[in-house]
């Protein structure tokens, strides 16, 4: 039986955690927490927005540290593989001051090109592009480069699927990822308590709202064991 241990690391590796002035996130030493190391470092911030070589230095420490690997492109490498399709779902429903930022996004986006996906095969999403835009995000959906785009826009799949108590239709934009790289934030919500990857997924589906009773359970548990989910999700970087 997989411990609680083993559990948490394989579903959140390496957590990331910054934030604006708003968030009071001062500087910090590096830890131990159960499920891994928690690579910490002083605010990567100078001004009002992170300071891009500094959210991409702590996303390299990040992954390398969590891999055991040598460099900073070889996690990657093992995460995907060139010609695959690889899309960000973030959460950016609470604006700049409470969504994966646009430094650590453009860090990952780096990482990806460097370790062989083509930039018109990188996909950031969420499922509003409003949200998406509220968040300090451009959307562009050019051939040829990286594509900022809202399910909104891009749609859902014709058919349900299924599984427990869930019936939903799937984001085409997951239908066409081959990888999924989740990037949820760790927040309280009034039903579920806390919550971070697994209520992230709520933003790939068209009818989250359905998924709210009994506390979302079994609702939460029971979407992210939908196959097209569970296979995708390759990674998570929280914030």
């Amino acid at each position: 039986m997989q411990s609680r241990r083993e559990f948490v690391k394989e579903m959140v590796a390496e957590p990331l955690f910054w934030g604006g002035d708003e968030l009071r996130m001062g500087p910090r030493e590096d830890c131990k927490v159960e499920g891994g190391d928690c690579a910490r470092r002083e605010a990567a911030h100078a001004g009002p927005a992170p300071d891009e070589k500094r959210v991409a230095a702590l996303l390299d420490h990040a992954m390398q540290t969590y891999f055991n690997a040598q460099n900073s492109l070889q996690p990657w490498k093992q995460i995907v593989r060139p010609g695959q399709v690889v899309s960000l779902k973030l959460n950016s429903m609470g604006g700049r001051a409470i969504s994966p930022s646009v430094a650590l996004v453009a860090a990952i986006c780096e990482r990806l090109q460097q370790a062989g996906i083509k930039a018109g095969d990188i996909i950031v999403w969420d499922r509003g592009s409003r949200e998406l835009e509220s968040a300090g995000f451009k959307l562009s959906n050019a051939p040829g480069a990286v594509r900022f785009i809202g399910s909104d826009t891009a749609g859902y799949e014709d058919a349900s699927v299924s599984y427990g108590s869930v019936t939903t239709r799937l984001a085409k934009i997951l239908a066409q990822s081959d990888v999924l790289i989740n990037l949820p934030v760790l927040k309280s919500h009034n039903l579920a308590g806390v919550t971070m990857a697994m209520k992230n997924m709520y933003g790939v589906i068209n009818n989250p709202s359905a998924l709210h009773g009994a506390a979302c359970n079994p609702y939460l548990a029971d979407l992210n064991m939908i196959p097209q989910i569970r296979q995708k999700v390759r990674f998570v970087v929280a914030i």
